[in-house]
């Protein structure tokens, strides 16, 4: 899986480009048989765009990030995504706002763009204002592996039987996420 890493602090909303980024999406808008799918993660904050990063890639997905919701409109009017990963708490415009835009962007277009927003908050008002707000699912932090994998599959059925299987540790109990910091930094 391609990535399309971004800079680090001091040039946070600046993206450098792969070589090769290939599109995984077919002309039909659903992912290429047997490809993962080309996700936009938008997140403000450093150390949980590396460890989304770390899930998704292990997941066989390829990768662009934006910093808020205002890049993460940009982003989207670039190029095709079928899914956008949304923080929902971000400086600038917010995952909620930017996704209302995207909603209305979209009005008598036929588009639909999947939009997963992910946020600290997991109390049950938080999840119905992400859904009112235009989002088709919700994970909260902190995010599992099995958590993620779930909500992607609610949108993209297909990729269930090709999908990779919840890792072991994480079936076991085990936190996956620990030591992966100092494996990411």
């Amino acid at each position: 899986p391609q990535t399309v890493r971004p800079a680090l602090r001091g040039d946070r909303c600046t993206v450098a480009d792969n070589a090769n980024n290939p599109t995984n999406a077919s002309s039909t808008g659903q992912p290429a048989r047997g490809a993962g799918l080309r996700i936009l993660v938008v997140e403000d904050n450093d150390v949980n765009y590396e460890l989304v990063l770390h899930l998704l890639q292990q997941l066989g997905h390829t990768l662009e990030w934006a910093c808020d919701g205002r890049a993460a409109l940009a982003r989207l009017r670039q190029g095709n995504f079928d899914l956008v990963l949304m923080d929902v708490q971000m400086p600038g415009m917010d995952g909620l706002t930017a996704t209302r835009c995207i909603r209305a962007e979209e009005q008598g277009t036929g588009r639909h763009q999947r939009i997963i927003a992910i946020t600290a908050h997991a109390i049950g008002g938080d999840r119905q204002a992400c859904l009112s707000a235009g989002t088709d699912g919700y994970v909260s932090k902190p995010i599992t592996r099995a958590a993620l994998q779930d909500a992607i599959q609610r949108l993209f059925p297909a990729l269930g039987a090709g999908a990779a299987p919840s890792s072991s540790a994480e079936s076991a109990g085990v936190d996956p996420w620990k030591d992966l910091d100092r494996q990411i930094l």
